[in-house]
C-alpha cells in the first residue's frame, strides 16, 4: 500500500499515467521478492532503470512497510472433484448459449471463477446482483 500510494503522488505530481512512474510488474515484484538491499532492489528486471536513482527512497518505503523477507507461498487449491468440474462446465455452456441469444461476450455476463464459486456455495458477489443477477445469476441458480 505504501508502494502504490507513493507512486500515486509521484504520478499526480508529475501529471504522468501511475504505470509509467512504477509498473504493476515492477510494484507486484517489489512486494513478492521485498528486496532489503540496493542489489537487490535494482536486480528487479521489472523495475524501469530511471527509477534506479530512487532506490533509496523505495528501500525506505519498503523497510517502513515491514514487508517480510519472502511472502508464504499461496496455498494450492488442488484438482476440483469430478462433480464440481461437471457442474461448472454445465454452467459454462448456460453461459455461453445466453451470452449468444442476448450477442454479449459469455464472459461479461459469468466468469469461470464466478461459476466456480457459485457452484461452492457462494452467494455473493456481482453474478447475484444487478443485471446480471436478472440476465444470468438467476438461470445458472436454475441450473445447480
Amino acid at each position: 500500500r505504501e508502494l502504490a500510494a507513493w507512486r500515486e503522488r509521484v504520478a499526480i505530481s508529475a501529471d504522468r499515467p501511475r504505470n509509467w512512474i512504477l509498473p504493476d510488474a515492477a510494484l507486484r515484484d517489489i512486494v513478492l521478492q521485498a528486496p532489503r538491499t540496493l542489489e537487490q532492489l535494482q536486480a528487479l528486471t521489472t523495475l524501469p532503470e530511471s527509477l534506479h536513482g530512487q532506490s533509496a527512497a523505495l528501500l525506505e518505503l519498503i523497510e517502513a512497510a515491514q514487508l517480510p523477507a519472502r511472502l508464504a507461498p499461496l496455498p494450492s487449491r488442488g484438482r476440483p472433484d469430478p462433480a464440481t468440474i461437471q457442474a461448472v462446465k454445465k454452467l459454462s455452456q448456460l453461459t455461453q448459449l445466453t451470452g449468444r441469444e442476448l450477442g454479449i461476450a459469455p464472459e461479461i455476463l459469468a466468469t469461470r471463477r464466478e461459476m466456480e464459486r457459485l457452484v461452492a456455495g457462494a452467494r455473493d458477489g456481482g453474478l447475484l446482483s444487478g443485471w446480471r443477477r436478472a440476465v444470468i445469476g438467476e438461470r445458472l441458480l436454475g441450473a445447480l
